[in-house]
């Protein structure tokens, strides 16, 4: 997997590849997603016609620990896995959270 682990800070203007021009989504991760990210935030390149479906296939495939279901969002808004993602985007995969 490429990409670059950075801090976010309120307010920062969309993500931009490393040669200034846009082309990566920033990535949220929570739980034992995190855990298996290492880091709660991810820069990726964008695949063009990437859905949020898709690219948490790719960042979290089934071979590198169970496949857990998320609610997926697009720029603070709850999407299906067929939402399609843009260059400068934000994604989260929000996982299950129990508690009592």
């Amino acid at each position: 997997m490429i990409c670059r682990f950075f801090d976010r800070i309120e307010g920062d203007p969309p993500v931009t590849g490393m040669d200034g021009e846009q082309g990566h989504v920033r990535v949220r991760v929570f739980a034992a997603l995190r855990e298996r990210a290492g880091s709660s935030e991810l820069v990726v390149p964008v695949v063009p016609g990437e859905t949020v479906g898709a690219l948490y296939a790719r960042l979290f495939p089934a071979e590198g620990g169970p496949v857990l279901p998320v609610a997926f969002v697009r720029n603070r808004a709850q999407v299906g896995a067929d939402a399609a993602i843009e260059a400068g985007d934000e994604v989260a995969f929000l996982p299950p959270v129990g508690g009592g």
